[in-house]
């Protein structure tokens, strides 16, 4: 202690430990600041991916249903003449559709080789 009853070696401690604390309080502001964001962006892109799905289910079952009525209008058309032919052929068209959707789906989910 000096002689007037003022440490000024204390005043700098706790002037630096004054400047500790505020030094800390931004940075957790900051990191609070920054995960509040992902927070948000990751329940953004969980919304917006979750619409997509809804959307992509929805397509896949309309195009289900127009092929049907596609193979159905085919049987029907001709029927009278050429059952067999009709029959066949809106099979081979369901077999081929669904190799191609094997194949698009193999080449979707690949992984790149190194």
């Amino acid at each position: 202690m000096s002689v007037t009853g003022i440490d000024p070696a204390g005043d700098e401690i706790s002037g630096a430990s004054a400047l500790l604390q505020q030094l800390r309080a931004t940075l957790r502001a900051g990191v609070v600041t920054r995960i509040l964001r992902i927070l948000r962006l990751y329940r953004a892109e969980v919304r917006r991916t979750s619409a997509a799905f809804a959307l992509a289910l929805t397509a896949g079952f309309l195009a289900c249903a127009a092929l049907s009525l596609a193979a159905l209008t085919v049987l029907l058309a001709f029927w009278e003449t050429h059952r067999v032919l009709a029959a066949f052929a809106t099979s081979l068209a369901f077999a081929l559709l669904a190799v191609l959707a094997v194949l698009a789906l193999r080449s979707a989910t690949r992984t790149p080789r190194a």
